[in-house]
């Protein structure tokens, strides 16, 4: 309104100009007049959003102005906040004033799981910063997240919509280090097919290969809004999205590979799919062996998880002659498979490693013990070989084949023999069994004798208690010695004025001499035969000739040389060879 210059100057002061700060004035003197406050006065007035949005545009162009006299006058302060014209995120198109609202950062979209909030809505940056310089109470980003978000997800467990995943690519484009430590304790993430929120530990990046093998159709990777995001995979990252592969995500891979074998069933196909799976991460295994650096505790669990692809029988079907071969139903651990390079020397005690998955030569150098059998697999085998030779199971036409394999396992078990413990082994495993081949012909049984059968030294064999060792046995000396008698060792010093008419002459004399001369239990295993059933009590006979040692030494030895060849068992012979050490200075002396 405006008035002529002569109009009575009276009316002019009754009348205030039209000023921004006239108009807000003027609403504090209606509210007085109709006795209500700021919100029941635009309640009466039924004012129309246009008329909201006219009033909100008229506050945002003078501000300044109204912000500046709201300083000087905190009466008018009050009055300009509690206009109650500021629209908020509700689904009853609710309007507050600049006092009970929540302003959120403008860093971030709105997101929310209620319908109705106290949160402003800014349509622009406009809008966000008339408000803040209005004073509203205001919530950052880690605020928002942890008082209005993951309370919501851990207590209404919603499920993920595509405005979630939106505001979520949003906070994680942030890159704030804060909100990412908080929301990996969560689950606030959701999966491939969008179907819950998962912790972020639980997912796998898709741009690995190996994750994108191994876990494909599992919906362990996450949705490609967020995966095909860089900035949103960094952050991801670092709250623990498991992107490349450690020592313990190589444990869970195969664990993984063990799984998905179980439920295969009877689906070739599936097989199929699941064995490459695990070629590729055996392969992997091969590759970074070194820079995996597996604990003590890691590599034992690794060695007994059964994902590695092995051979299967059908595999094995072109070659009749390995028959027997250990079962597998195609996926073993690195405990039980064996080498292919080993495949003469276990076969029916271990499964083969799939010839795709065959030890490298690094991996080899690195872990030798992968893929070589166990002494006992080892003699186990042998065991089993010699029981399907003297059953015929081979063809004459496999003769030099299978020789070639008995070989090949008592060369093994000689080097093996080496070494202390598992020669102890190999005794007690092989305690007169008959699984050494001392002739030509594996299907003859008689061809087949114990270790404990067989002397060094000896010229022929004796009525079919001792043998001779055949030429075909000599350089497996470690295994064979192990429990077989030596006549070198015997008699170091050949015996004066002795004629040899036969072997058993030669072991006997050997032994006297020994026992006579030098005496020693070492070699005290060994078992005479003289005559067909002619049987000596050895004690009685010792106490007998004690009277007679000062008499005649000749005579003594004579008798000695009788009372050895008529021990049957190895505590006779021990007992003899100490009672020989309390006679020997006597006859000894000249």
């Amino acid at each position: 309104m405006s008035f002529h210059e002569n109009a009575d100057e009276t009316l002019q002061k009754c009348v205030d100009k039209c000023t921004p700060i006239n108009i807000i004035s003027t609403l504090k003197r209606a509210c007085a007049s109709s006795f209500s406050d700021m919100e029941q006065l635009f309640y009466k007035s039924d004012l129309e959003d246009v008329d909201y949005e006219k009033l909100r545009a008229f506050i945002k162009a003078e501000i300044d102005t109204l912000i500046k006299h709201g300083q000087e006058d905190r009466s008018f302060m009050d009055t300009l906040k509690s206009l109650p014209i500021w629209p908020v995120h509700s689904s009853e198109n609710k309007f507050k004033d600049a006092i009970s609202g929540i302003l959120l950062t403008y860093k971030l979209p709105f997101f929310s799981f209620n319908q109705n909030t106290f949160f402003y809505k800014c349509n622009n940056e406009l809008d966000f910063n008339v408000l803040t310089k209005l004073g509203v109470n205001s919530v950052d980003e880690l605020e928002y997240i942890r008082h209005y978000i993951v309370p919501a997800l851990t207590t209404q467990f919603p499920n993920p919509s595509k405005e979630y995943i939106n505001f979520l690519r949003s906070v994680l484009s942030l890159g704030n280090h804060e909100i990412e430590q908080y929301l990996k304790l969560y689950q606030t993430i959701p999966n491939q097919s969008v179907s819950s929120l998962v912790r972020v530990d639980t997912l796998y990046d898709a741009n690995n290969p190996v994750f994108r093998s191994i876990f494909a159709n599992t919906d362990k990777f996450l949705p490609p809004e967020l995966q095909n995001d860089p900035a949103c995979l960094e952050a991801l990252g670092r709250m623990g999205l498991k992107r490349q592969v450690n020592y313990n995500i190589f444990i869970e891979c195969a664990l993984e590979i063990e799984s998905q074998k179980s439920q295969i069933k009877y689906d070739r196909f599936q097989e199929n799919v699941v064995r490459d799976r695990a070629k590729i991460l055996v392969r992997y295994l091969y590759e970074h062996i070194n820079s995996l650096n597996f604990n003590s505790e890691q590599w034992y669990k690794i060695l007994r998880i059964k994902f590695v692809p092995s051979e299967k029988n059908h595999q094995n079907n072109q070659n009749q002659f390995y028959q027997g071969q250990k079962e597998t139903l195609g996926f073993e651990s690195f405990k039980d498979l064996c080498s292919h390079k080993y495949k003469k020397i276990c076969w029916t005690q271990c499964p083969l490693f799939d010839d795709d998955v065959e030890p490298t030569t690094s991996f080899s150098e690195k872990h030798p013990e992968i893929g070589f059998p166990t002494i006992e697999n080892i003699i186990d085998h042998l065991f089993t070989v010699v029981t399907m030779s003297k059953e015929k199971k081979w063809s004459k036409n496999n003769e030099e084949e299978l020789k070639n394999v008995i070989n090949e396992i008592y060369k093994m078990l000689n080097e093996l023999c080496k070494d202390i413990n598992r020669r102890m082994l190999s005794i007690k495993k092989m305690h007169f069994r008959k699984i050494f081949l001392n002739g030509d012909d594996p299907f003859d049984e008689n061809s087949w004798v114990a270790r404990e059968e067989l002397v060094f030294g000896l010229q022929e064999d004796i009525k079919k208690r001792f043998y001779k060792v055949n030429e075909c046995l000599k350089e497996y000396k470690e295994l064979l010695l192990t429990g077989t008698p030596c006549l070198d060792c015997l008699d170091p010093k050949p015996i004066s004025k002795v004629i040899i008419n036969d072997q058993k002459d030669v072991i006997i004399n050997s032994l006297i001499n020994k026992l006579v001369n030098k005496p020693d239990d070492k070699f005290h295993d060994v078992i005479f035969i003289v005559g067909e059933e002619k049987e000596f009590n050895a004690k009685q006979l010792r106490n007998h000739y004690e009277k007679f040692i000062k008499i005649n030494k000749e005579l003594i030895k004579k008798q000695l040389l009788e009372l050895c060849k008529n021990l049957t068992n190895y505590e006779e012979i021990l007992e003899m060879s100490q009672k020989t050490k309390i006679l020997d200075p006597l006859l000894s002396y000249d």
